[in-house]
């Protein structure tokens, strides 16, 4: 016989054992026979604990809905409800201040849906449409034990609706590539967050943006698209202007009109400045097809580059960088078709200035270390090769995106910086090299595998986020923080380990596959939110002292150890546990 006190905030509408944990006994004898408890497992009691609840609230659209647009809201439950309406009707009221209406008709209450109407009026504006309160209106709403449902589920929940939401300019983007020189005349694509109208019948001159280098774009009507609320703008760069960066700074209306089809006029102090991401006039190049040191003055035009310039290697060209160079630029970009060899000691693109961009090869050599900063565009290949000595690539604060990264060889590891916020994306660490994140730094990982051999690691006070999918073959151990973002997944591949010895928000998939794959959640570590850790063939370990929240263990493999709190407080999930399930010397099943 087992006792449980239900605590506060604990829910199911059917009680369900979740797993058996033993405590400090290993078996359940009976004449010499180890008891079998297997079938106890996903066993369901029949029994409700708490009221019924709110499982989701779901919108009939997604978006801006503008005034006179008709929404529906259905509130689900986690079971059956019955909706008494004889001294009145629910309503829902609304952060934007508008109410919506309880429609019976169109309730399914025996299914748990009850459904409310909204139509938004003009001034009920919000980005982001929540349920502030729920009113009864005189209405008795029930389960089927005669308890009042529970609500507070569905208050302030994000809909992914916005209501008449004020005009604003969401993006400024370019198909201008990386840099732009005198002469050229670039297109700037300014995005707004609706349709607009443009009036200009009064006006004395068109609108135009404000750009930090000091040039003017006019307003280009044929390229426009007003009802897709796109406004274009014709750049041409004069010799006078220069900056690493180009933004927008502002949007200069100069007596125009820009409002949306309900009279709210655009918003111009919102989202600016806008990073357009290319460079004008700023850039010292390595000239094309020329081979040779950094420090040959003659293969730059204009001298050898500074910690205030972008690097820019023109295609066919290849640089070496050696320990005697050690040059720190604003940026770097190559080419396709360019190289840059880093062939010892340090090279840093740190500062920030501009956007390094590598469409062509970046080798850095045994014993040699490559520094980034701020934000690195890799459509060509980065490659990392410590085969003896110390081989580093350093993050200081970049965001490395596309392309290939590899790192190989035993010496050859990536580091962060302490203080700095790191992002990741395809990055393949093969043979037995290391990528290692520090106290206070935080490293993002997307889209990349780690191989047989290799390992990541973090120590305390670092923060790991997962925002696409990761393999793992070889060896993720995080003794920080560690997030797995919505449609995310860390997977195990055969022979890979993934050990968390901190706290795991986890809202995608920990997913342990490969034959001997293994999820280890140490001692002390808590995994936490809506994901799911699977097990295939592979294995998923809770230490006795380790919380792992809305785990399901598939069939297909062992099954490891669990801890009493290694169970979903809300609503029970399935599990299907095979009879041969491993021994462990904590507590089996």
């Amino acid at each position: 016989m087992f006792d449980y006190v239900v605590s506060g905030g604990e829910q199911t509408p059917n009680l369900t054992v979740f797993a058996v944990d033993l405590g400090s006994a290993t078996t359940i004898e009976w004449s010499g026979f180890n008891a079998n408890v297997s079938a106890a497992i996903g066993a369901a009691t029949g029994v409700q604990v708490g009221a019924a609840f709110v499982t989701d609230v779901v919108p009939s659209q997604f978006g801006n809905a503008g005034p006179g647009t008709s929404v529906t809201l259905e509130v689900d439950f986690s079971q059956p409800v019955s909706v008494n309406t004889s001294g009145g009707s629910p309503t829902l009221i609304l952060n934007n201040g508008g109410t919506a209406f309880y429609a019976a008709a169109r309730s399914s209450a025996g299914s748990g849906a009850l459904v409310f109407d909204y139509t938004v009026s003009s001034g009920q504006q919000t980005p982001n449409l929540e349920i502030t309160t729920v009113s009864s209106g005189g209405a008795v709403i029930t389960d089927s034990h005669g308890t009042a449902v529970d609500f507070s589920a569905a208050l302030s929940a994000r809909l992914g609706l916005g209501s008449d939401s004020p005009l604003k300019v969401s993006a400024v983007t370019t198909s201008q590539a990386v840099f732009a020189n005198t002469g050229q005349t670039v297109q700037l694509a300014v995005s707004m967050s609706e349709a607009v109208l443009l009036n200009t019948i009064e006006a004395f001159g068109l609108p135009t943006p404000a750009l930090n280098d000091g040039g003017t774009a006019f307003y280009d009507n044929s390229a426009s698209n007003l009802s897709a609320g796109l406004l274009v703008f014709d750049y041409t760069v004069s010799a006078h202007d220069s900056t690493t960066d180009l933004k927008v700074s502002a949007l200069n209306q100069n007596g125009a009109a820009i409002f949306d089809s309900a009279g709210n006029v655009l918003d111009v102090s919102a989202g600016f400045p806008f990073d357009v991401g290319i460079g004008i006039n700023s850039f010292n190049s390595w000239k094309a097809d020329k081979i040779g040191d950094w420090s040959t003055t003659s293969n730059w035009t204009s001298g050898l580059p500074t910690s205030t310039t972008q690097a820019t290697i023109l295609s066919g060209g290849v640089v070496s960088s050696t320990a005697s160079d050690e040059p720190t630029v604003g940026s770097i970009a190559t080419a396709e078709g360019a190289t840059l060899k880093v062939t010892g000691g340090t090279f840093a693109a740190t500062v920030g200035i501009g956007i390094g961009v590598n469409a062509g090869a970046i080798v850095v050599g045994n014993g040699a270390t490559l520094t980034l900063g701020g934000r690195f565009v890799n459509s060509g290949s980065v490659a990392l090769s410590g085969t003896s000595s110390p081989t580093r690539l350093e993050l200081d604060g970049v965001s490395i995106s596309g392309g290939k990264l590899q790192i190989s060889g035993a010496s050859a590891r990536i580091d962060t910086v302490s203080g700095t916020n790191d992002a990741i994306n395809g990055a393949m660490i093969v043979s037995g090299s290391v990528v290692a994140a520090v106290s206070g730094s935080t490293l993002t990982l997307s889209g990349g595998t780690i191989g047989a051999g290799a390992t990541v690691s973090a120590t305390s006070g670092s923060t790991a986020i997962v925002s696409g999918l990761v393999t793992d073959a070889g060896a993720l151990a995080w003794s920080g923080t560690t997030s797995i973002g919505a449609s995310a997944t860390l997977e195990t591949l055969a022979g890979g380990t993934a050990l968390f010895a901190g706290a795991v928000a986890n809202s995608g998939a920990l997913f342990a596959s490969g034959a001997h794959g293994l999820v280890e959640i140490l001692s002390g570590a808590v995994v936490t939110g809506g994901g799911i850790a699977k097990v295939g063939n592979g294995v998923v370990d809770i230490a006795a002292s380790g919380f792992a929240e809305d785990v399901v263990f598939l069939s297909g493999g062992p099954v490891g150890s669990r801890s009493p709190t290694s169970r979903a407080t809300r609503q029970p999930l399935p599990a299907t546990f095979l009879a041969s399930a491993r021994t462990s010397t904590s507590s089996s099943i």
